[in-house]
């Protein structure tokens, strides 16, 4: 089994975002103190701590995932002739995206080939986007199988390109 991980790290996005949670999180923090301290005295409403930590917590919730959105890492494995694109941005939980059946007739280039163009051009094709960093050698992988027509776009390394013209040698066609 060969096995590559892509990953992209934001060194300095990532410090940001992480600096921008904890800023947010003490201005909510402040706010709604501040909003507690005014119902309560000019309303005479019974303290709304609950709400502040509620509202608190959705804002944190909505920064991780924004800052979860930004991280993307995958991890492309030959497993007996399938290659499976996982996605690794959560190690302990990983989430299959794509696998390439056994059967399925397969043509595969550089990214940028007229043969790409015309499958871009083409509606019918299914498009799937694996790669992480678009100044990288794109290679596509075009396939027919059960389930149709489609499109994966990825970043291989020498291994996994060794081992995709193992599998598929020759150009092959859908028809």
């Amino acid at each position: 089994m060969a096995t590559q991980r892509v990953q992209r790290r934001f060194g300095l996005l990532r410090g940001a975002l992480l600096a921008l949670e904890v800023l947010v999180l003490i201005f909510a923090m402040i706010f709604f103190a501040l909003l507690i301290e005014y119902t309560e005295t000019a309303f005479r409403i019974v303290p709304l701590r609950a709400l502040q930590l509620t509202v608190s917590l959705l804002l944190l919730y909505g920064l991780r995932r924004l800052s979860g959105m930004l991280a993307r890492a995958y991890e492309y494995r030959f497993d007996r002739d399938r290659l499976a694109v996982i996605d690794v941005r959560r190690p302990k939980h990983p989430v299959p995206l794509w696998s390439l059946d056994p059967d399925a007739s397969v043509d595969w280039g550089r990214v940028g080939q007229a043969s790409f163009q015309r499958l871009l051009e083409d509606g019918a094709v299914q498009r799937h986007p694996y790669f992480v960093h678009r100044g990288a050698e794109l290679y596509y992988i075009h396939y027919c199988d059960r389930s149709g027509e489609g499109m994966a776009v990825i970043e291989p390394g020498e291994a996994v390109l060794h081992l995709l013209s193992e599998i598929a040698p020759g150009k092959q066609s859908c028809g």
